[in-house]
């Protein structure tokens, strides 16, 4: 699976669909029966995420960027929306700032190599 869903998962559990691998480099909470993709023997650089992240413009003063983090950690702290996202199949993260820019450059660098290796172009 890339990116499992909440009907990805109902099928799994009723054995309409039998899980290979979660291209995580581990198990995903919601598929524990499925290894991730290093584990089932495919290659661990293979691992393929979707993720979500809040951007603001550059040059956006620190306290603006620091409001805006605490105000995101703060809701998805809370029961309710926590839980509402989780069954999503989606796994909160909740980096800082820093920590996101430097996932986020990562995934450039990882995905330009991509492109480049396939040809791939804008048209």
């Amino acid at each position: 699976f890339d990116n499992p869903q909440p009907a990805t998962r109902g099928a799994v559990e009723e054995g309409k669909l039998r899980g290979l691998a979660v291209m995580q480099d581990r198990r995903l909470p919601d598929y524990p029966a499925v290894p991730g993709i290093a584990e089932a023997g495919l290659g661990g650089d293979l691992t393929v995420q979707s993720w979500h992240g809040v951007f603001a413009r550059g040059g956006t003063p620190a306290p603006v960027i620091a409001a805006l983090h605490a105000a995101i950690t703060a809701a998805i702290a809370e029961p309710v929306t926590r839980a509402r996202i989780e069954a999503l199949s989606i796994t909160l993260v909740g980096s800082g700032p820093e920590a996101f820019g430097a996932f986020y450059a990562s995934e450039i660098n990882r995905w330009a190599g991509v492109v480049r290796a396939a040809g791939i172009r804008a048209e």
